[in-house]
């Protein structure tokens, strides 16, 4: 399965999230472990989908309708630790829009819906 994930270089470390998973982010000291953990919490997420019997989101953006999306998102946003509405600063801020795959397990049911795949059971001798 394969995900849009947009990194931010933060003035302390990278961030990342995934616009399709609400809630799925990740940051730490370096891109690569930034990347690495978003991985993983993509992971966690749809194995949590699947676990509560969730659906899994029906439609995958691409790295341009995701980045019109942040760009079309403001020019700032709200501190959570402060709730001062700081601006971004585009010219210095680092952005990278990836492509980040997956493995989940999922069940034969969810692997059909997946892939729109039609399921046909028959019975032996049919």
């Amino acid at each position: 399965m394969k995900y849009v994930a947009v990194i931010e270089r933060c003035p302390n470390n990278y961030s990342a999230y995934v616009p399709e998973l609400p809630g799925c982010i990740a940051a730490a000291d370096a891109r690569d472990e930034t990347l690495e953990l978003i991985r993983e919490g993509i992971a966690v997420y749809i194995e949590a989908l699947i676990e509560f019997d969730e659906p899994l989101p029906e439609r995958r953006i691409s790295l341009t309708e995701a980045m019109a999306d942040y760009l079309s998102t403001g020019d700032g946003y709200h501190d959570p630790e402060t709730g001062v509405y700081e601006k971004y600063d585009y010219e210095d801020t680092e952005v990278a829009f990836v492509m980040v795959e997956v493995e989940v397990d999922l069940p034969l049911a969810k692997v059909a819906a997946e892939t729109g795949s039609r399921l046909e059971v028959s019975a032996a001798g049919t």
